[in-house]
């Protein structure tokens, strides 16, 4: 973001690795997912996305995962998905979700499952007021250490964690 030219500021993290579809493809559009991931489309029909699974890591980190999520039916590009969970615009006229006079609290959840667990962790933290600007999650021992921290990708519900390296 801060470079001085777009051609400054390219980064390759994944190149059409020879997939051979029904048709030729080329990628197109790109969308971040309520998990957190990137997925991108192809700019003719196939049964593929590929997706970018970890979107905060630098160059290979983000594991770039070519035609790697298969769906049932032929698609074009990505579906058109509404962000429902934007939350209210307090006092806006276009502010459906409340009125001028009330306001509706916010409730906060916390899920952690499956419980027990030794591997693959899900955190569901619900909906978070995102126009407060990003928000970060950590993970403390007994000892009050933090042994996780991670940026929540934004408008996220949920994260999938690795927790075998946690005592």
């Amino acid at each position: 973001m801060n470079a001085d030219t777009t051609k400054n500021s390219k980064v390759v993290v994944g190149s059409f690795a020879g997939f051979q579809g029904p048709f030729s493809q080329l990628y197109d559009m790109a969308q971040l997912g309520p998990d957190g991931k990137i997925y991108v489309g192809a700019d003719n029909s196939n049964f593929y996305y590929s997706v970018i699974d970890n979107p905060d890591g630098q160059r290979a980190s983000c594991n770039f995962l070519d035609h790697s999520l298969e769906v049932p039916t032929f698609v074009i590009g990505l579906p058109n998905h509404c962000n429902w969970r934007l939350g209210p615009l307090y006092g806006s006229g276009c502010d459906t979700l409340t009125s001028v006079n009330t306001a509706i609290a916010q409730e906060q959840i916390l899920k952690i499952f499956p419980n027990p667990v030794n591997d693959i962790a899900t955190i569901d933290y619900g909906f978070k007021d995102w126009n407060k600007g990003g928000v970060s999650m950590e993970i403390n021992n007994q000892l009050g250490q933090v042994v996780y921290s991670q940026t929540l990708p934004m408008y996220s519900d949920f994260q999938k964690i690795n927790v075998n390296r946690f005592a």
